[in-house]
């Protein structure tokens, strides 16, 4: 049974690996060869398939794949423990509803601000960063007086499986790297000048939308590497 969980999880990494390739418009007419047109003559027919069908069924081979791996990967098994259930004092639950409160009322004053206001000083960064705060304390204060799992993870069961999928996600992620694309798609280019921006102190916000109407905060990790 495990060796047939591997097969799985390695046929649903490959079928990822096929959508990526799909994704990317990669050629297809290797497929047009003697012996796969001899023996699968199915799989030839995908070489004239249009763009548009790629793409499709692209999507899904990556649905499918993750549909798989996430049926088949291994789960860590809880190792049984004593469980302290005892309920939150009062003092606990009145401080932590109040700091859920401030959490949630200080989200809500800043989306309020930021549909009217384009600008984003400084102290509106700040209150966003308390909001999290306040939010994640106040939700702590109100499990318990304990936040220790009944639980605890066993991951070296799954050590080894989890091992080859890293080598083959590593070989696969290493080759030809080193080659310079063909094309740089204009999504992703798009993407990189909008992050040179971050990155070259032109832009400062984080909660406006930039390219696509996506937030700037998600721009900022590519920033970060520039």
């Amino acid at each position: 049974m495990k060796f047939l969980r591997f097969l799985v999880l390695i046929a649903a990494l490959l079928a990822v690996y096929a959508a990526q390739y799909l994704f990317d418009q990669s050629s297809l007419e290797f497929l047009r060869s003697p012996w796969i047109s001899q023996n699968l003559p199915s799989l030839r027919d995908l070489a004239g398939w249009s763009p548009g069908d790629h793409q499709t069924l692209g999507l899904y081979l990556a649905g499918i794949g993750a549909l798989f791996f996430g049926l088949v990967a291994y789960g860590w098994s809880p190792l049984s423990a004593p469980a302290d259930d005892s309920p939150p004092t009062p003092h606990r639950s009145t401080l932590g509803l109040a700091l859920l409160g401030l959490g949630v009322s200080l989200g809500a004053a800043l989306l309020i601000y930021f549909q009217q206001n384009q600008a984003e000083p400084f102290w509106t960064q700040a209150l966003w960063l308390a909001a999290i705060v306040a939010y994640v304390l106040g939700s702590w204060l109100l499990t318990g007086s304990s936040t220790v799992a009944a639980s605890a993870p066993a991951p070296e069961r799954s050590w080894p499986a989890f091992a080859v999928l890293l080598a083959i996600a590593g070989f696969l992620l290493a080759w030809q790297l080193a080659t310079v694309p063909v094309r740089v798609d204009g999504d992703p280019a798009s993407h990189g000048l909008q992050a040179l921006q971050i990155a070259s102190g032109l832009e400062e916000r984080i909660f406006a939308p930039g390219w696509a109407n996506i937030p700037l905060l998600a721009y900022y990790p590519a920033a970060v590497g520039m």
